[in-house]
Order: C-alpha cells, then sequence, then structure tokens
C-alpha cells in the first residue's frame, strides 16, 4: 500500500517542494481513498527526495509562497520562473482525444478542465513491464486554486478501467477536495445511451445535472453541481426517455474525510460555521451539518501550545477561517486599505489551538489581489506573519462548453 501511494505521488511528478499551510489539501487531491490518507505524509516526505534524484517533471504546477510550515512535512509546488502550465504539461503526455470541457468551479469560479486521453494499464513497482500493456481510455482533469496558486492536472486509471457492461460512471470532483465549499461539481464519463443524470441526495432528493459531447471524444461527460448540504449518496443516469440505465454510489472517503472518533464538544463560530475535531487529528468546519472544509492539523497526541504559527486558513462563502497556535488571540487579514480584525477563540478539545472566523466580502478579489495574515499575543504584539501573493485566474480566454441539448 505504501508503494502504491508512492508510485502515485511520483506520478504526481513533482520537481521542488516546501511545506505550506494549505499542503495537505493538495496531499490529498492526489490521494483517493481514506486509506491512502493516512500514508500521505510519508508519501509526500519520500517524494521530495525521490523526484530530485530521479529528475522526474512535475505535473504540479504554481506560484506558491513563503509560509510558515504546518506540523505535516507534506509537499507543494514552490515558485520558479520556468515553472509550466499543468494543463499544458499534462496535455502533451496525454494529448486529448476530441475537444476538451472547460467548466466552472463553483467554488471559486475559476475554470476546470476536462479531456479524453489514453493510457496504459498501471502495474506495481515490483513487476516487470509487459511488452504489449494494454492501454485505456480515461478522462483527465486539470484545476486551479485561488487560495495556494497554480494547477494541478491528472489523468487517472480508476480501479476498473475498463468498465464493461457500465453506461456511466464517477471520476472527480471537488467532492474529493478538504475544501470543498458550501457548492460542490462532480463529473464523470458517459457512454451515448445516457441522456440525463442526477446527483442523489441523502433525502432520496434528485438533483439534475448536464451532459457535454466534446466534438472528436469516444464518450460524453456529466456534470453536476449541488450543494454540500444536501449530502449526495449516489449519481443517477438514464436516457432522454426517463429511463434509468444505472446508478453510481458516492465512496464513503469522499463523502466525509475521516471515520475516527468525534470529539466533544463542537465549537460554535461566528457566521454559523461550526468547528469539529476528530481522534485522528483531522479538524473540520461544518455549516448546516454539511462540511466545507477540513485538514489534518496533527496527528494524535500533538498539541501546539509551544508553537506561534498559523496551520490553516481558508477563504470561502465570504468568510475567512482557521487555525492558529493557542498563544493567537487575535488575526488581521490586510488587503490593500482594507483590514479585517477578529479574536480567536481556544479550542475546547486541548490540543493547544486558536480558531476563528469573519466576514471577509468577496475572497475572490482577495486571491486575484493577495494580502497578508497577522497574529498577535494576549499583549498586542505580533507573533507571527503570512504574505500570500496574487493569485490571478488562469485558463480565462478559454470559454466554458455548452451542455448538449
Amino acid at each position: 500500500m505504501i508503494d502504491d501511494d508512492l508510485r502515485e505521488a511520483l506520478r504526481a511528478r513533482a520537481s521542488t517542494y516546501r511545506t505550506s499551510p494549505h499542503a495537505w489539501i493538495g496531499v490529498q487531491r492526489r490521494l483517493g481513498t481514506a486509506r491512502r490518507r493516512r500514508f500521505a505524509a510519508l508519501a509526500a516526505a519520500s517524494l521530495s527526495v525521490a523526484a530530485l534524484a530521479a529528475g522526474v517533471p512535475t505535473v504540479l504546477s504554481g506560484t506558491g509562497s513563503d509560509r510558515t510550515p504546518t506540523t505535516h512535512a507534506t509537499a507543494t509546488a514552490v515558485p520558479s520562473d520556468d515553472r509550466e502550465d499543468a494543463f499544458e504539461r499534462q496535455t502533451r503526455e496525454s494529448p486529448p482525444i476530441g475537444d476538451t470541457v472547460t467548466l466552472a468551479n463553483p467554488a471559486d469560479g475559476r475554470r476546470m478542465r476536462l479531456w479524453f486521453s489514453r493510457r496504459p494499464q498501471e502495474r506495481g513497482l515490483d513487476q516487470p513491464a509487459p511488452p504489449n500493456p494494454p492501454t485505456y481510455v480515461v478522462l483527465c482533469w486539470a484545476t486551479q486554486d485561488g487560495l495556494r496558486g497554480g494547477t494541478l492536472a491528472n489523468c487517472p486509471i480508476d480501479a476498473d478501467p475498463r468498465h464493461s457492461g457500465e453506461y456511466a460512471w464517477h471520476v472527480g470532483g471537488t467532492e474529493e477536495d478538504w475544501s470543498r465549499g458550501e457548492t460542490i461539481i462532480s463529473y464523470g464519463v458517459a457512454r451515448s445511451q445516457v441522456g440525463k443524470v442526477s446527483a442523489v441526495a441523502a433525502d432520496g432528493t434528485r438533483l439534475p445535472g448536464v451532459i457535454y459531447r466534446p466534438k472528436g471524444a469516444p464518450a460524453a461527460v456529466w456534470a453536476v453541481t449541488y450543494p454540500a448540504r444536501a449530502r449526495v449518496r449516489a449519481f443517477e443516469f438514464g436516457d432522454t426517455e426517463g429511463k434509468v440505465l444505472g446508478r453510481k454510489t458516492l465512496p464513503e472517503d469522499l463523502r466525509f474525510p475521516t471515520n475516527a472518533k468525534l470529539l466533544k464538544p463542537a465549537l460554535d463560530l461566528p457566521g454559523g460555521l461550526t468547528a469539529r475535531m476528530y481522534a485522528d487529528g483531522t479538524a473540520a468546519w461544518l455549516r448546516g451539518g454539511a462540511m466545507v472544509a477540513a485538514t489534518e492539523i496533527m496527528t494524535p497526541g500533538e498539541t501546539a501550545a509551544a508553537e506561534a504559527r498559523i496551520f490553516t486558513w481558508y477563504l470561502m462563502s465570504g468568510r475567512w477561517f482557521g487555525i492558529a497556535s493557542a498563544r493567537t488571540a487575535r488575526v488581521e487579514l490586510i488587503a490593500g486599505t482594507k483590514t479585517i480584525r477578529t479574536a480567536t477563540r481556544h479550542d475546547p478539545w486541548k490540543r493547544g489551538l486558536a480558531l476563528f472566523s469573519a466576514p471577509c466580502g468577496s475572497e475572490r478579489d482577495l486571491y486575484v489581489k493577495g494580502y497578508t495574515i497577522v497574529g498577535f499575543d494576549a499583549g498586542g504584539k505580533e507573533i507571527w506573519r503570512v504574505k500570500e501573493p496574487p493569485h490571478p485566474p488562469q485558463w480565462t480566454g478559454v470559454p466554458l462548453s455548452t451542455p448538449a441539448r
């Protein structure tokens, strides 16, 4: 299992790495299952050495910034003058079959790109390469992140690359992100017979999606945008006459990032957010009972009382929230002439943390213009500072795709 994680991390092909308050999100995005998440820190630590030694190029592409470290030695991209766009790099390795589908990420409005390509069958590290390995048509993706900056792309082959006898299947979406926001988009592959797609909420409600039929592509792409509070459990596919052709259940580990024991009590924060902590060190923020963000802030038994830093933060749904060390009594976000100030609250789980939440207006403007976050102790002394550079959107000249009738 560790070999699988390391191989997948190497395939992400990192050129240079440094720690980041948001690094865990990026690593988690590449590691699909809850079991793999427990090995992500080990894989990332080995990755930075192995990738440099092997001279392997990277698909993870971004501008990055100098930030204070997290409690985990996880990996993220760093700035480079010759840094390439991840979509361009991935399409050189995995050329598109037919047109590319361009969607809008509902969390930040930035463009996502999907395309079909061919990939060889996966093999283990200790398995010799077959003389004529079979290839499969896969749905590739490229996304960008306003909060951390940069782009990420991949052409994954899932557990069943053939999908024989299936009309449609789920590939990915922002439900895989720990910073998923209040609106989620999921997507996948559909054969020609599929004319309708719906997300099935926990209460049985059907939330309709759309079908894209890119010219020259071997199959269609389906996509559904839905509120996180719907707690989608499955996706249902039908023909144009309304006949149900199939149903795909959303994997349990994509619905929530951990199945560890929930620690009590919950911590209510301004703006309708509720913070929860789990026994494995996962912190999650919920609104209306639905998770909007989560992070693995520390391993069990660790505390942050002696540290003076910010561990992670998020800008979404008009709010700025996150976690800093217990020494942090107040935080400020400075963006041009605008300053947002808020006091922190100590965590009730005795982990040595301080949590905060404050309204921030349009987070998209903050992404584009950049900002600075400053932490102060109880005496008003500055104890840490983080400068986040501008992260302008990419692929803005690419029009959004039009769904099929």
